[in-house]
């Protein structure tokens, strides 16, 4: 394909659907769908970061120095939000056969729902946590 050589893999999703992944790397399928698997998790924290939850992008900061400390803690928002969503239980949604939400998004909710009633609440859930 444009005079390059183009490497396809290919596997069913948990939910039965096909899964096409391309490279222009030459390596086994194996190897195509394992980096991709990789990569595939990187987007999701980046989604989370950006638009899922924490809106990152929404401050417009342009000084390195308080991008990295944004997002240091709102990696620590990350990290408690999927910490916190793992002791819950997730509603199920009756016609799609799933979880209503994800680990992160019960998590993010329960920590939302915590903030608005007390700060020493959710310090002291974070501790156990921890």
């Amino acid at each position: 394909m444009y005079e390059g050589s183009v490497y396809f893999a290919g596997t069913l999703g948990q939910s039965g659907e096909l899964v096409i992944v391309m490279s222009n790397q030459p390596l086994t399928a194996l190897q195509i769908l394992t980096k991709y698997r990789k990569r595939w998790s990187i987007e999701e924290l980046f989604r989370k970061l950006k638009t899922s939850g924490f809106n990152w992008e929404n401050t417009h900061m342009k000084q390195s120095r308080r991008l990295v400390s944004l997002l240091i803690i709102l990696a620590f928002g990350l990290l408690m939000a999927s910490f916190m969503g793992r002791g819950q239980k997730i509603p199920w949604k009756k016609t799609l056969g799933c979880p209503l939400y994800s680990v992160f998004k019960q998590g993010l909710i329960t920590l939302q729902f915590l903030l608005a009633q007390s700060l020493a609440l959710v310090t002291e859930t974070i501790q156990n946590i921890l």
